[in-house]
């Protein structure tokens, strides 16, 4: 039981250092490649099915993580990041209930359609985020950019884990 949890902390922890490395301009791609490879790891010591929930886990507290400080610290970051306070604490504010769903996906047993919306709706967000910068009229400072793309980036890999993950469960369940 703990042991997901565990790998979801880590896993975090390891996706938080990737975007602080990207943020800083300092990332080759080493670094990311290091935390695919030890996710790789984690996932095959775990089952299928608690592979699923741990990245669901992370989902959630990621969302969790994010949305406080989008929500809390909206007018401190309005300027570094050249968007407007208001879009960051709605941002911020909106992934709370979202970071509620996918928690409650993941312990409910990570139904099918469940884990779906769960990809379908991070995938959303990486659309819209990239929109945003693309058509959404602001001027980014190249730290917002930076940090859009960078939380973009890392939703897409929570999205491509999560579908596979789920892939890997029904597979498993096939047999």
């Amino acid at each position: 039981m703990h042991e997901p949890i565990l790998a979801a902390a880590r896993i975090a922890a390891m996706t938080s250092q990737v975007m602080a490395n990207m943020s800083a301009g300092a990332d080759d791609g080493f670094t990311f490649n290091v935390v695919i490879k030890e996710i790789a790891m984690f996932m095959n010591r775990l089952s299928p099915s608690a592979w699923l929930r741990t990245v669901l886990w992370t989902d959630a507290a990621s969302c969790v993580a994010m949305g406080a400080l989008l929500a809390a610290g909206a007018d401190a970051l309005a300027g570094p990041f050249g968007l407007p306070a208001a879009l960051l604490r709605a941002a911020g504010i909106g992934l709370l209930p979202f970071a509620a769903l996918v928690a409650w996906i993941a312990q409910r047993g990570a139904a099918r359609a469940g884990v779906w919306l769960v990809v379908a709706a991070n995938a959303l967000w990486v659309v819209d985020s990239v929109a945003l910068l693309a058509f959404g009229g602001f001027a980014a400072s190249a730290l917002g950019q930076a940090f859009v793309l960078g939380q973009a980036g890392a939703v897409a890999a929570l999205a491509i884990l999560e579908a596979q993950a789920l892939r890997r469960r029904d597979a498993a369940a096939a047999r």
